[in-house]
C-alpha cells in the first residue's frame, strides 16, 4: 500500500484550511532538492542517514521525494518499513517541522496536521512559551539581564537545551546535548552575541557551540 507525508517549514501554526494551499504548491512546483528550507534540509539529511534514500522492491521509498521551498512530500510503501511513518514524525517535531498526513496511521484516523511544539521556552515567570518567535526570545534574554527572570532555557523535544543565568561580570550560558556527559559552560558580557547563540540554537544550528569560549563540565 502506497503511503505520503508532507513535512512543512511553517513560519507559525496554521489551520488546515491555511495549509491546504501551501500543500498544493509542494506538489506542483517538484523542484530540486536544493530549493528546500535550511531546516528541511537537516531534517532530510537526519532522516537518510537513519534511512537511505535508495528505491526498489527491497526498500520502502516508492518514488523520489518531492522538494519544494516550504515542503517536502514523501512517498513510501506502508509495508516495507511499517515504523518509518512514526521515526518520520519524531525527526520532523526535533526539526521544528509540522507534518500533514492525509491517511493517518490506522484505518479509524483521518487526516491530520501535526503541529506539535519543538522547542519550549522556561523562564519561570510565566512561561514556558511552546515555539517561541524571535522576538519573544529575544525579550524574555532582556528580562533575565535587567533581573526580571532569573533564567532562562531553552530545550529541544530531545532533552537538548540551551540556558542562561546572571553573573557577577555579566552572565553565564550553557548547553548540553546527549546527557549530562556533554554539557558546556561559558562566560560573557556581549549581549548580542547571546541572542546569536540562542537564535542558532532555535533554528538547529551548531554554531552557538563555538560563540563562546566554553569548557565541558564533569557533571
Amino acid at each position: 500500500m502506497s503511503y505520503d507525508l508532507t513535512l512543512l517549514d511553517l513560519d507559525r501554526a496554521m489551520s488546515r484550511a491555511e495549509v491546504e494551499p501551501i500543500l498544493a504548491r509542494v506538489y506542483e512546483a517538484a523542484s530540486r532538492r536544493d530549493s528546500v528550507s535550511p531546516r528541511l534540509e537537516r531534517f532530510l539529511t537526519a532522516l537518510h542517514a537513519e534511512v537511505p534514500l535508495e528505491l526498489g522492491d527491497d526498500h520502502p521509498w516508492s518514488m523520489e521525494p518531492v522538494y519544494a521551498p516550504e515542503g517536502v512530500g514523501l512517498l513510501m510503501v506502508w509495508s516495507s518499513v511499517p515504523e518509518l511513518p512514526e521515526l518520520i514524525e519524531d525527526l520532523a517535531i526535533d526539526h521544528g517541522l509540522a507534518i500533514y498526513n492525509p491517511q493517518g496511521f490506522t484505518k479509524n484516523t483521518g487526516a491530520y496536521l501535526r503541529q506539535a511544539p519543538y522547542l519550549k521556552l522556561d523562564c519561570g515567570m510565566g512561561y514556558p512559551a511552546l515555539n517561541p518567535r524571535s522576538e519573544v526570545l529575544h525579550s524574555a534574554l532582556d528580562k533575565v539581564l535587567d533581573g526580571e527572570f532569573e533564567f532562562a532555557i531553552l530545550s529541544r523535544k530531545s532533552g537538548d537545551y540551551i540556558q542562561m543565568a546572571p553573573d557577577e561580570d555579566g552572565y553565564v550560558i550553557e548547553w548540553q546535548e546527549g546527557g549530562l556527559d556533554n554539557h558546556w559552560q561559558g562566560f560573557s558580557d556581549v549581549t548580542l552575541r547571546l541572542k546569536q547563540a540562542f537564535d542558532d540554537f532555535a533554528n538547529g544550528g551548531q554554531a552557538y557551540r563555538t560563540m563562546y569560549n566554553f569548557e565541558k563540565l564533569d557533571l
